[in-house]
C-alpha cells in the first residue's frame, strides 16, 4: 500500500471517529440523565422523609449485582477521549477533552460499583478494581439524599463514607430503604440520621 493511500485511510478513519465518538458520548450522557430522573422519582418518598415502613425489614439479606448502567460513565469517558484525540490537528481544547476523558474512563471503570450486599451485620459495597467498603449498621450515622437528579446518596459512618449514584441503584432502590430501616435512622434537616441520646438535664437542688 502506497504512503498516500495509507494516509488517506487514516484520515478517513479519523473523520469517522470524529462523527461516532461525539454521538456515543452524548448518548451516554443522555442515558445517565434518564437514569437519574428515574431514580429521582422512585426514591422521592425516601428523599422527602417518608418511610421506611414499620414492622419487619423490607427485604431479606441478599447481594445484588448492579445494572449495566454503571458502565455508562466509563464509556462516556472513552468516547470523550476518542473525540478529543481524533482531530487532524491537536489543539488545547482537544487535548483537554482527551485527557479529561481518559481520567473519567479510568475512574469510571476502576471504581465501578459491581454489587451491593445487605447482610445481618451491615452493608458491603464492592467495586470492580477497588477495595470493598463495609459499614456495620451500628457504625452507619447518616444517609444524605441528593439535591438534584444526577446526585448520589451519601452513606456516612465513623470512619468514612461512600456515595451511591443513580446508576448504582437502578433496579435496586430497595437497598436504601433497607439501610435506613436496619440502621434505625430518622429523618430530620434533609437527611436520615441516627438519633443521639439527649444528655440528662440537671435540676437545681
Amino acid at each position: 500500500m502506497s504512503a498516500p493511500a495509507s494516509s488517506l485511510r487514516r484520515m478517513n478513519g479519523a473523520i469517522a471517529l470524529r462523527e461516532v465518538a461525539p454521538a456515543l458520548f452524548f448518548s451516554c450522557v443522555g442515558a445517565l440523565v434518564a437514569v437519574g430522573i428515574v431514580s429521582w422519582h422512585r426514591l422521592a418518598p425516601l428523599r422527602r422523609g417518608s418511610g421506611p415502613p414499620s414492622g419487619p425489614s423490607p427485604v431479606r439479606d441478599r447481594c445484588s449485582r448492579t445494572s449495566r448502567a454503571t458502565l455508562l460513565p466509563g464509556v462516556a469517558g472513552i468516547a470523550a477521549a476518542a473525540w478529543g484525540g481524533s482531530g487532524l490537528g491537536l489543539g488545547y481544547a482537544q487535548i483537554l477533552l482527551a485527557g479529561g476523558g481518559l481520567l473519567v474512563a479510568a475512574s469510571g471503570l476502576m471504581a465501578r460499583v459491581v454489587s451491593v450486599e445487605v447482610a445481618p451485620a451491615g452493608l458491603a459495597i464492592r467495586y470492580s478494581r477497588r477495595r470493598p467498603f463495609e459499614l456495620s449498621w451500628r457504625d452507619l450515622r447518616m444517609v444524605r439524599p441528593p439535591r438534584w437528579p444526577l446526585g448520589g446518596w451519601r452513606l456516612t459512618g465513623h470512619e468514612g463514607g461512600r456515595t451511591l449514584m443513580p446508576s448504582d441503584l437502578l433496579g435496586h432502590e430497595w437497598v436504601l430503604v433497607t439501610v435506613v430501616d436496619r440502621a434505625g435512622l430518622r429523618f430530620g434537616e434533609g437527611a436520615w440520621t441516627r438519633e443521639c441520646p439527649q444528655p440528662p438535664v440537671s435540676r437545681p437542688a
